[in-house]
This record gives structure tokens, sequence and C-alpha cells, in this order.
């Protein structure tokens, strides 16, 4: 919020600064089959939530934070470039081959609504 911008008095503020969104596009809890490529190197993995910037996917092995990747749409056949902005906890994915898969969070290097084709809908 910037200090020209006038509060909502019915809101109440944050108990912490991390409480506030400030996504750019709206979040989509979403499923989708996707490849993620390093280089040479292929996983299969599985988005949890999209948007148009970006996405949390699960991963069968770590992936460092900084790291450049490809992800591939197995639906659309659409590719985009990323980067991984944060890397989270282990969880247990009853959808995956794997039963623990680690949370990745990616960073689009281009705003890339179409990516998603129609499973995007905000």
């Amino acid at each position: 919020m910037t200090g020209t911008e006038e509060r909502n008095p019915e809101l109440k503020p944050p108990l912490h600064p991390t409480e506030m969104d400030y996504r750019r596009t709206p979040r989509v809890v979403c499923g989708i089959p996707l490849t993620l490529s390093l280089g040479s190197h292929s996983l299969p993995v599985r988005s949890a939530v999209i948007n148009a910037h970006g996405a949390l996917i699960l991963c069968s092995e770590p992936i460092p934070d900084g790291t450049s990747i490809a992800l591939f749409n197995d639906k659309t056949g659409k590719r985009v470039e990323a980067s991984v902005v944060w890397t989270g906890g282990v969880t247990l994915s009853l959808a995956s081959p794997t039963l623990f898969q680690f949370k990745i969070g990616v960073e689009f290097h281009q705003f890339a609504e179409a990516f998603w084709g129609p499973d995007y809908n905000r």
C-alpha cells in the first residue's frame, strides 16, 4: 500500500506483515501434471497452486533456491522458463508414485497465464 491510499476502517490490520497477500494475480488450487527440466535432467512434477506468474509444485527431489528451470505443461504442451524462489518442507502426496514430495515455489520469467490453459480461470 502506498502512502496515498486510504485504509478501509472496517478491515482489521494484519497481525504480522506476512499475513498480507501481495500476489499480482489470483492463486488457484490445481493439480496439473508437469515436467520439470534441469538441463538434460527431467522430472515429473505436479502443481499444487498456480497463478499467471508462477506456481507451488510438488517434486520428488529437492531443488535449491535460485535454480533456473523449464516447466512443460503435460496437458497443454506449453513450456515456460522459471526460477526456484522458495523451497519448503516435505509433504505426503498420494497422487504421486513417490510418497513424499518437496514443496517448490517457482516464479516464471515472464507473465504466462496461457501456460495453464483452461485450468487457470481467474
